[in-house]
Parts: structure tokens; sequence; C-alpha cells
């Protein structure tokens, strides 16, 4: 990094900075999922049978811009969306469905379906050090006494606030597993090792690390709804011409400062060949969608101009 050294000084100056230069933030930056973790709330609530359609599904309330819970109003982003369906509420990322999903899941069921994606524990990556993040539950609840359980905090959860924390690279394999019919690739950023004299010694390959083990049906509604995200909802500044990308916005909550925009993306829709993640740090609402597109068009077009 210093090939001819640095002074202390210097080293000082940029060690301690408050910005963090020298953290890898795709692999040790620790966010609040926020909204795109509404595809793993989706995805339980389909397998739980609890979205319409399910054997246990029961009518939610409409969202008029909040939803009460004892003497709590959780507001919703919007002033109210009305009457939705899940794909609705994915569509227009609607906070008042997802509290009310939330509920009905409860948070060990809820924290199960989040560890399936691949959050909550190490990708893997060929890259230094990186961080497991916090998927809670409830024995991270009851484990200390610094931690309160109420209700109320199902809420948060359920929309990827509160305790939740992932880094970038665990959403890149949980949306490239969406993408990917539900296989989860270990990451990596080595393609291959070369000797002094110009031979591949090594070559890197895909190694599959898991699967997401719910029905193929299940999420093949997510994907549908997430090119509806991108068709009509709160991604669509990701379109790229003559190809269909999903994806999903986000904006964690920050309690240092403004909050952090996130889309997570893939393309082509049907046949992916780039899954894309961006977390702009205290930036406002849909601030990373344009970054992603930008990806993925230097990737689909650019090549082929």
């Amino acid at each position: 990094l210093f090939p001819t050294g640095i002074s202390s000084s210097n080293w000082k100056a940029i060690n301690e900075h408050p910005r963090n230069p020298l953290l890898n933030r795709a692999t040790q930056g620790l966010y609040p999922a926020a909204s795109t973790m509404k595809i793993v709330t989706g995805t339980a609530g389909i397998e739980e049978q609890l979205t319409e359609g399910g054997t246990r599904f029961q009518t939610y309330q409409s969202c008029f811009g909040g939803y009460t819970i004892g003497n709590r109003w959780a507001r919703c982003w919007h002033q109210g969306h009305g009457k939705l369906d899940l794909n609705g509420a994915l569509v227009n990322s609607c906070d008042v469905y997802f509290y009310q999903l939330g509920l009905r899941l409860g948070l060990d069921t809820w924290a199960g379906y989040a560890r399936i994606f691949g959050l909550g524990s190490k990708t893997g990556i060929d890259i230094g050090e990186e961080k497991v993040g916090t998927i809670p539950d409830m024995a991270y609840f009851t484990e200390s006494e610094d931690r309160v359980w109420t209700r109320g905090k199902m809420l948060n959860i359920a929309i990827g606030q509160g305790e939740i924390l992932v880094t970038p690279v665990q959403m890149s394999v949980m949306i490239a597993a969406v993408a990917n019919n539900g296989i989860i690739y270990t990451p990596n950023v080595m393609r291959s090792i070369e000797s002094p004299a110009g031979d591949v010694v090594v070559v890197s390959e895909p190694t599959i690390k898991d699967t997401i083990r719910v029905n193929p049906e299940t999420l093949q509604s997510i994907r549908s709804a997430l090119v509806n995200v991108v068709n009509q909802g709160t991604g669509t500044r990701a379109r790229v011409r003559e190809y269909q990308v999903a994806g999903k916005t986000g904006t964690a909550e920050n309690p240092h400062g403004e909050d952090h925009s996130w889309f997570v993306g893939y393309a082509p829709s049907e046949k992916p060949t780039i899954a894309v993640v961006a977390i702009l740090e205290n930036a406002p609402h849909g601030a990373a969608v344009p970054i992603v597109r930008k990806v993925i068009e230097s990737h689909l077009i650019d090549k082929t101009e």
C-alpha cells in the first residue's frame, strides 16, 4: 500500500481519520439492511403461507401512513399506500405491510430465513477479514441484560432496521442467490495466480456454498416483484435500455448522521449475468440506484458496442 514508506504523522492522520479510509467497507462495513431486507421478509411470508393465497393468510390493514402497536404509531415512509398485496408492498416498499407480516412471522422464524440467505455469517470471500454482522433472534435479546425485547422491535427488524447489521458483500451474495434460483456461491476476487514466467498456477473456479431452501415458486414471485420495483416502483432509475433490470431500494437509518442509500440488483432479469450492490453513505433515498445502473450498463452495453 505504501511502497516507499509513510511518515508516522501521515499514518496517524490516515488511521485516525473520521471517515475510516482504511476500512474495507465491502467486507467490514456494517450497516442496517433497510428495505432490501424486505426480500427476506417477503420470502418468509410466502413460505409460511402468510401472504395472499397462503393457507394462513389474514387480511392486512391498508396503509394510511403508519401502523399502531400499543401506544406507538410506527410511520410508513410514505403518507399512505392504501391496500396492497406482497407484490405491491415490495414495489412501493410499504413499511406498514411488512410491519404486519413481521409480527405474524415472529422473530425466530424471520431470523431463520435471513440465515438461509447467508446473512449473519461470513461469506468466505478470499480477501482479508470480514465481519459477520447481526441477525437478531430471541437468544440475542435474552443473552444480555442490556437488550430488551418488545414486539414493537419486530416492526423495525421486518423492514431491515433496528439491530440488524450486514456487510455489502453479504448483500451481494443474497441478491445473487435470488437471481441464481437460490444457489449461493462463495464470492471471490482472485481469478487466477500466475508464476513469474506467466504460467497460470491456480485458477479460481465458482464454488457453490449452499442453496436457499425454499420453493422455486417462492423465489420466482420475489423476482417478479423485483422486476416491478424497477419498472414501476422505487427503483425506476435503475432501468437500462434493451435490458430488464430487477432490484430493491433501501434507506438505512443512521443514528450518527444522515441516512445511507442502498440498491441491490441484477440483470438481465431472465438470464442474469451480473449482480450489483451499492451503498452510498450519508445519502438520500434512491441515491445508490444510478450507481448500480451505470455498472450494469458498463457490463451489458459497453462491451457490445
